[in-house]
């Protein structure tokens, strides 16, 4: 779980939102997970462990469930933990990321 000292670190509002997620990186290696902690700018997907082989700025499409949808967000990789990956939206504002919470 994410510490009260990174949570502050955030700039936009987190949102308490578990949900089924698949993180498609551009090289095809693909992770599932839950997201944790969602704002209009990024994500955490819990994993539960340390994803191999993965880097900070690698760029990738995260899949809402359910996974028979064409519904993806462009992201960026921007932090590596033992407990998952978090990630920044690439190109969401805040109507865009209200619209697909709502779907969800």
């Amino acid at each position: 779980m994410l510490s009260g000292n990174i949570m502050d670190k955030h700039r936009a509002p987190r949102i308490e939102f578990r949900q089924r997620a698949f993180l498609e990186l551009i090289d095809r290696r693909g992770f599932t997970g839950t997201t944790l902690n969602v704002s209009e700018t990024g994500a955490f997907l819990e994993l539960g462990f340390l994803p191999p082989d993965v880097t900070v700025g690698e760029l990738g499409l995260l899949h809402p469930a359910p996974f028979k949808t064409n519904r993806y967000l462009l992201c960026k990789i921007v932090r590596i933990t033992v407990e998952g990956i978090g990630f920044s939206l690439i190109g969401v504002g805040e109507i865009h990321f209200n619209t697909m919470l709502v779907k969800y």
